[in-house]
């Protein structure tokens, strides 16, 4: 067995140790001389002696660090000493005897009794009989009585009990119980009224005086609170489990105003004496009424104004977003007597909507963005041009705002005297004396030869004078958009090209007689006069530029139809000379080494350089000399085929030669120039490659590839002129 109660403090290097709340000279609990004390340091000590209930002395010193306050435990089972055994067995037959005899005592005895604990104080307690008499009963059903007050120094409990569901006071009096309604487990205020009027109140006092807080009351279930004598505020505040406000309705009981605090006390709205109420910021509303049934059934025949939200919508349909609802309309009225417009007065609309007539009015004007509204009439625009004085005109009109103004015959400056003339005026600027343009349109009656349009320009305060401007009635034989060809995507179509033409653009339509070739064209012509002329034509429809041109003599015939060389149909060879072009490829050693002139017009396809008809062609080098080209059908079948690259004096700079297999690839071997004494003749010595920055030019054969015309539009005589 073990002896652990209470704790222990030991010192380092002393055999002393003191208890707290032990009982070691109490021979019922075995803690004798001999017995094992297992110390807070994990050792084990033999006691040497016990001195009193709260000290010992150990047999060898307390080899850890000095403690207070440490749990232990003294090893209490006999060992086999006798006489141990028979001092313990002694001192707890006298302390069983002792406790018997207290225990009779208790039960039989009244009023109070005294018992001597262990440690010998003593202890004053009632009796059985005493606390029977005193103790309120847990197994009674009738009432009991408590004739003094009672004060709980613990919490209250109250739980339910076989009663508590559905449960009512039998007799009259405040009760307070615990899940009334099964599963709320709420507590339960109940007021048996009896015969009275019922509810509840709550008082406030000191001991001296007593003062009303508030009222529930029972017939009208209204809540009433009391302000104390000289409060000025009456505060039902929300906080949070820190007790942080997160808000509060406060009441003014000296002047009845209002005020509802949310956000902690971030903002709060105050509902003032004169029935106005101030918000912090704004009202965001969330249901919203889109049809103007809804509106209908909410209003019915009540006339006060209301803002309510309608459908995410803006127009004339439905209620808008933000609406304002009102029974006649609405309006903007300063509230301000001081520093007011013309016409302005305190109270006044400057603003009203009519809706019932749907307009809006304003009494000083309209602004979109910073610019106002012109009113119908206003700068003659929407109503009658603005008459100017005769005398002044030109000078009235660098001060006029734009608009549209009017004078009478014989205006000062006008353009022709004893015409009137309605103005449109265009002001631009302001600065340097003014900057804009005058229109001046003649008032006459048709057909009048003073049916004119001028034009005349302000500039730096200065008119510039008067310019008749052309118009159908003034500008005879005028040219339009499409005349000619010019202007238009479609130029004028020309069936029969030997006749002579205007100068113009033209097009000539598939299978026209006397046209390069039977497919569509188009091109200019023109010419010294009417009879020596020029015609030039490009073909249309294909990718490939074809570009022809003939002359016209003075005597009228026509030279034959001549091509135009360009870069597009020849070619520059490796020697700088002009050739007709084909399918051509430039055969190089190292692309990469080539001067700029190398790719002009070509593309790098390979070791060679290709020109557009010849894409698709390929070289590589396959040992030194030797070259592969593949994707033509071989050499061109007429014409020249090969040109080797040659020195400022002719001489050619290596040997070439080639062989064409059936599939079209061609084999370049490229040789030094060796001369044979037997032949006297340049023939091939040892392999070289293509001299670096210059190149072999092979003329090819390419496959048919059908050429894709796109579809010309259908042709149109709109605008065709006939030709002479």
């Amino acid at each position: 067995m073990w002896y652990k109660t209470g704790t222990i403090n030991l010192t380092a290097n002393n055999a002393t140790v003191t208890g707290t709340g032990t009982a070691w000279a109490d021979a019922k609990f075995g803690v004798m001389s001999g017995m094992i004390l297992l110390a807070p340091d994990n050792k084990l000590y033999e006691v040497k002696q016990v001195n009193s209930n709260t000290s010992l002395t150990l047999n060898s010193n307390y080899a850890g660090s000095t403690a207070s306050g440490q749990s232990y435990a003294i090893i209490t089972t006999y060992e086999g000493d006798i006489s141990q055994f028979s001092a313990r067995f002694a001192a707890m037959l006298t302390f069983f005897q002792g406790s018997r005899n207290d225990t009779v005592s208790w039960f039989t005895g009244s009023g109070d009794m005294t018992f001597t604990k262990d440690d010998g104080t003593t202890l004053i307690v009632p009796t059985l009989s005493k606390i029977q008499t005193d103790s309120i009963s847990t197994t009674k059903t009738s009432d009991q009585f408590v004739n003094s007050k009672i004060l709980f120094s613990r919490p209250l409990r109250l739980s339910s009990g076989i009663d508590s569901v559905n449960y009512i006071p039998p007799s009259q009096g405040s009760w307070v119980t615990w899940n009334r309604i099964s599963g709320t487990g709420a507590t339960d205020i109940i007021n048996h009224r009896g015969n009275g009027g019922g509810g509840f109140r709550f008082w406030n006092t000191d001991g001296t005086t007593i003062n009303a807080l508030a009222t529930l009351n029972g017939g009208d279930a209204t809540f009433n609170q009391y302000a104390p004598v000289g409060a000025t505020a009456l505060t039902h505040r929300f906080l949070d489990y820190s007790s942080v406000e997160k808000g509060a309705i406060i009441s003014n009981p000296t002047d009845g105003s209002m005020r509802i605090r949310w956000n902690g006390t971030a903002y709060s709205m105050e509902c003032r004496t004169d029935g106005l109420v101030s918000i912090p910021k704004g009202h965001v509303i969330s249901t919203a009424m889109s049809t103007p049934q809804e509106v209908t059934d909410v209003i019915g025949s009540n006339s006060a104004p209301i803002t309510f939200r309608g459908a995410d919508y803006a127009g004339f349909d439905k209620p808008n977003n933000y609406t304002i609802g009102t029974w006649y309309g609405f309006s903007v009225a300063p509230t301000i007597g001081n520093s007011l417009g013309t016409g302005v007065e305190r109270g006044k609309p400057v603003f009203y909507v009519n809706a019932r007539t749907g307009i809006t009015y304003a009494l000083n004007g309209l602004y979109v963005g910073s610019s106002p509204v012109i009113t119908a009439g206003q700068y003659g625009i929407g109503g009658v041009a603005v008459p100017l004085p005769l005398d002044t005109v030109l000078d009235d009109l660098k001060t006029k705002p734009t608009g549209k103004y009017g004078v009478n015959a014989n205006g000062i400056g006008m353009p022709r005297a004893g015409v009137a003339y309605c103005l449109d005026w265009t002001f631009t600027s302001n600065a340097n004396g003014g900057h804009g343009t005058l229109l001046a349109s003649a008032i006459i009656t048709a057909p009048s030869s003073y049916d004119e349009v001028y034009r005349n320009t302000l500039r730096n305060g200065v008119w510039q004078g008067w310019v008749k401007l052309w118009d159908g009635n003034t500008l005879s034989n005028p040219m339009q958009v499409g005349d000619a060809g010019v202007g238009a995507y479609t130029p004028v179509t020309v069936a029969a090209p030997d006749g002579v033409g205007a100068n113009q653009f033209f097009r000539f339509g598939t299978n026209t007689t006397n046209a390069p070739t039977a497919g569509p064209w188009a091109g200019i012509m023109g010419g010294y006069d009417g009879a020596s002329r020029f015609q030039m034509a490009w073909a249309m429809g294909g990718a490939a530029v074809d570009l022809r041109t003939r002359v016209r003599s003075s005597t009228g015939g026509h030279s034959a139809w001549q091509t135009i060389w360009h870069t597009g149909n020849t070619t520059v060879d490796a020697n700088g000379f002009l050739k007709k072009a084909s399918p051509i490829a430039r055969l190089s050693s190292n692309p990469e080494k080539m001067s700029e002139e190398f790719l002009d017009g070509f593309t790098l396809s390979g070791l060679a350089a290709v020109n557009g008809e010849a894409a698709g062609v390929t070289a590589e080098r396959v040992s030194v000399g030797v070259y592969k080209v593949t994707g033509s059908l071989g050499f061109a079948l007429e014409g020249w085929n090969i040109e080797v690259p040659q020195d400022v004096n002719g001489n050619r700079l290596c040997f070439v030669a080639t062989e064409a297999a059936e599939d079209g690839t061609i084999t370049v071997k490229v040789s030094k120039r060796r001369f044979d004494i037997d032949t006297a003749a340049i023939v091939a010595g040892d392999p070289m490659d293509i001299p670096e920055g210059r190149w072999i030019d092979l003329r090819l054969e390419m496959p048919p590839v059908e050429e894709v015309q796109s579809e010309l539009e259908p042709e149109s005589h709109e605008g065709e002129m006939a030709s002479e």
